[in-house]
Formats: structure tokens, C-alpha cells, sequence
């Protein structure tokens, strides 16, 4: 969803199950699909959202499209 000026979001894989976790991001600066994909544990993704959109500020081996 749109977040508030300066929100923080943390995404992270735990476990695996053996499938990829698959977040839809609302309002993303990336554009594509809107999508980050983390497959391994240990993937995760810090997102701030600023100038009505969520951003990435770190990132460790998430895909975004």
C-alpha cells in the first residue's frame, strides 16, 4: 500500500519452503512490474518511502522488476 513520508519497510527471508517470496509493491520508483522477489534466505530489502513513493535504500540479493 502508499505509506507515510519517511516510512521504513523491511522486507526479509526466514525460511524457504521452496518457493520464492513475492511482494507487490503500491507506488513503487522502480516501475515494471512493481515487484521484488526474494528466493534465498537471507534475501531481504529495506524500502523508504519519500515523494509518494517507496524506494529502495538496501538491498541484499532481492530482484526488483
Amino acid at each position: 500500500a502508499a505509506g507515510v513520508e519517511g516510512q521504513i519497510k523491511v522486507f526479509a527471508l526466514t525460511s524457504d519452503g521452496g518457493g520464492d517470496m513475492v511482494v507487490t509493491v503500491a507506488n513503487a520508483a522502480w516501475g515494471g512490474s512493481n515487484q521484488i522477489t526474494l528466493a534465498d534466505i537471507g534475501d531481504a530489502c529495506t524500502l523508504l518511502y519519500v515523494n509518494s513513493k517507496w524506494v529502495c535504500i538496501g538491498n541484499n540479493g532481492c530482484v526488483f522488476s
